[in-house]
């Protein structure tokens, strides 16, 4: 049987309940011996999560190192990296904008109805992080 990955003490079994915010004590208890990066966090923005974390993290234990947090911000910073020498390989590189509203939008008029309710989904994600992650300040996202 797979492992359950928890984090909400006193939880047991599957399936849906009431949870709180995890806490940064119980973040520290994630041990991935600087290989693997969690995945655990249900949100489809987790990876933003993650790599917040990850700046904290390092900000704290120290900017050398091999960890799992370390290849976050390496990562989120070999992205930066790429943004900002974008002109010189753009016949290399494309990158596209997506606009939340209107993309949302589309996908929920959409005539095929895993496009709907994806866009439903998403939807729900984006609403429920908006204070986390600052969405309703977000007018475009770059990928």
């Amino acid at each position: 049987m797979a492992k359950v990955f928890r984090l909400h003490e006193g939880q047991d079994g599957t399936g849906w309940f009431i949870s709180s915010q995890i806490s940064k004590n119980q973040l520290r208890t994630i041990k991935t011996e600087g290989k693997d990066v969690a995945t655990s966090i249900p949100s489809p923005f987790a990876r933003i999560d993650l790599v917040k974390s990850a700046f904290r993290w390092v900000a704290d234990n120290g900017i050398n190192g091999t960890t799992a947090q370390h290849k976050l911000v390496s990562d989120a910073l070999d992205v930066a990296q790429l943004f900002f020498i974008y002109p010189k390989h753009k016949d290399k590189v494309k990158i596209v904008s997506w606009n939340p509203e209107d993309r949302f939008e589309h996908l929920a008029n959409d005539s095929n109805s895993k496009h709907s309710t994806f866009a439903e989904t998403l939807s729900v994600f984006w609403s429920q992080d908006c204070n986390v992650y600052n969405f309703s300040k977000v007018k475009r996202l770059y990928f």
